[in-house]
């Protein structure tokens, strides 16, 4: 503990060990937070695309899945064209696939859910160790004045999605990690700038302390100047102090000049030394 306090017994070392916490804790929760967002939004643009896609679905095959077609058929407008991973299927209630779109897996199939009328349905799942998302969506058909449920389905591979989220992540944190690096950088400049007087008073004492100067005479900055103030003031007093001793010492000195003198020219009469103490008393 006492190494402790003796380690942080420093302004520059508190500074800086709290200038690297506190820029820590910020690039953390900046890098965090722009990460969260960034993954929300591009989920949420990866559900609306489906949810569009699945709408093109429905447009194109709402009535002719009835006919039972099990092999893979093509769409009238190609909309997954431009999506490798994408897959399509229409099924009834019971997971009965009634068609699915040319280069579709029937692993690929969103897995079964309680499906109410008109609800998306988002779900994710793993087929062979690869993440892929899920829209369902259950409309009624009414054909022959009976409730013919069908279930649409589209499935898309999460693979691209996880690759530009890993691609943005690397790069947000190099910059955040440079950003970093620049902030405690200019942190570690002006603090060598703010606490430049204080060793500008430390140079000024020392030099007073040898003789090189009498008082501090640095025009220092207005929160220092009740430092330097009282340090001149005291200074003067010491000095002043070590006057009145001199003095007092001179005085002194001067005093027991003449007895001495005296003293000294008095001969000593060892038979007599009455008259030797005698003399003494009257002086």
């Amino acid at each position: 503990m006492n190494n402790l306090s003796i380690y942080f017994n420093s302004i520059n070392k508190r500074i800086i060990i709290g200038a690297v916490i506190v820029v820590s804790l910020f690039v953390f929760l900046t890098g965090y937070t722009l990460n969260k967002a960034f993954y929300n939004n591009a989920y949420s643009a990866l559900k609306e695309r489906l949810t569009g896609q699945i709408y093109l679905l429905m447009a194109d095959r709402e009535l002719n899945a009835v006919n039972r077609q099990n092999s893979p058929q093509k769409l009238s407008v190609d909309i997954l064209n431009h999506d490798v991973g994408l897959s399509a299927y229409i099924t009834q209630a019971d997971g009965t696939i009634l068609w699915r779109s040319s280069g579709s897996d029937p692993r690929h199939l969103p897995p079964g859910k309680t499906i109410v009328h008109g609800k998306k349905v988002f779900q994710t799942f793993t087929v062979d160790g690869k993440d892929y998302i899920g829209l369902s969506i259950a409309i009624f058909w009414n054909l022959n004045n009976h409730q013919t449920p069908l279930i649409y389905h589209i499935s898309d591979d999460l693979s691209e999605l996880y690759q530009i989220i890993d691609s943005y992540q690397k790069s947000l944190w190099s910059h955040l990690l440079l950003m970093s690096l620049t902030l405690l950088i200019s942190l570690f400049v002006m603090l060598r700038w703010g606490l430049k007087p204080l060793r500008d008073v430390e140079h000024e004492i020392k030099a007073v302390e040898q003789g090189e100067l009498e008082l501090l005479q640095q025009n220092y900055p207005q929160e220092l100047q009740p430092l330097t103030r009282n340090i001149n003031e005291l200074i003067r007093y010491k000095r002043q102090q070590q006057e009145r001793y001199r003095n007092t010492l001179t005085d002194l000195a001067h005093s027991l000049k003449t007895p001495l003198a005296i003293i000294q020219g008095q001969s000593f009469n060892k038979q007599h030394p009455e008259n030797y103490i005698e003399h003494l008393s009257r002086l």
